[in-house]
């Protein structure tokens, strides 16, 4: 008898870690391994705060305070923020915190003013205004892949149509503008489940409070299916070999117990070495 064969969730997450390192990968989604070290979410802290908060703001309708909107938005981020750092890793002594907890909340007080300043300026307040909006849809006619996603923004307003907005709390704007493939993700996930694609995808910077949209067309979106059909043959065959690389490696979680990692830095720091030649002891003695 043919074992039955079970349902795949597939999300962007995993597609994006799958690609920077499938062992990563394997050790998270199909070993569910714990970290030895908790990862430090210091880079990660002031977006998910200023997200939470924007989140209230939309499902939980804080605009209807209208003009004491912003000043309870301000009463609540110390709660908010608080009860973040009860359910996340910080480490405010390690190299990579270059501001103290005090100075974080302070910039996440800016980002509110500044960007509560854009959702009026831009309108983004309609007949659908959610944040966190699940979508969840078949890849195309495989029954077996089910595709999930919680988008952070879904907004549609006279000016803009049907927007889906990802909320980015970097500095480095480029590195996602040069490959939007999320928001295509995100695009072709809406379209599976609704029939139509969104009339815009784009990024909410919180820092600088701007709004990016960036263009798409099917060709995106087909070439992303290919990606994914590539990346799920590969889980499928259990190909899991680690692709170590410095900027895959600085930020994931399995760096302490990672030997390929570990070799792959070892060879990085010999080549690095500078090799003594003859001519450069000739010229010495």
């Amino acid at each position: 008898m043919t074992p039955e064969r079970k349902e795949t969730k597939f999300d962007y997450s995993r597609y994006d870690l799958y690609k920077k390192c499938p062992q990563s990968y394997y050790w998270k989604y199909e070993e569910n391994r714990v970290p030895k070290t908790p990862p430090n979410l210091y880079y990660a802290l002031p977006g998910i705060v200023i997200q939470k908060l924007f989140e209230h703001f939309y499902n939980d309708c804080w605009y209807l305070k209208r003009a004491a909107c912003r000043e309870f938005m301000y009463n609540k981020a110390p709660e908010i923020y608080e009860k973040t750092l009860k359910y996340t890793t910080v480490d405010w002594q390690s190299k990579i915190a270059k501001k103290t907890k005090q100075q974080v909340f302070d910039e996440l007080l800016d980002m509110i003013g500044r960007n509560l300043d854009v959702i009026k300026d831009k309108k983004l307040l309609g007949p659908i205004a959610k944040s966190e909006y699940k979508l969840q849809s078949y890849f195309e006619s495989n029954k077996y892949v089910l595709l999930t996603s919680k988008v952070d923004f879904l907004i549609k307003n006279a000016t803009d149509g049907l927007m889906i907005l990802d909320g980015k709390a970097t500095s480095n704007k480029n590195n996602y503008l040069k490959n939007p493939e999320q928001l295509y993700f995100y695009a072709m996930i809406y379209k599976f489940k609704h029939g139509v694609y969104p009339d815009k995808i784009g990024y909410w910077f919180w820092r600088t409070g701007e709004l990016v949209f960036v263009p798409f067309d099917e060709s995106n979106i087909e070439k992303l299916k290919e990606d994914m059909k590539d990346v799920l043959y590969k889980i499928y065959k259990k190909k899991f070999a680690a692709t170590p690389e410095y900027s895959t490696c600085l930020f994931c979680n399995y760096q302490e117990e990672c030997l390929d990692r570990k070799k792959h830095c070892a060879e990085k720091s010999a080549e690095k070495t500078a090799k003594i030649t003859q001519s450069d002891l000739d010229a010495f003695l």
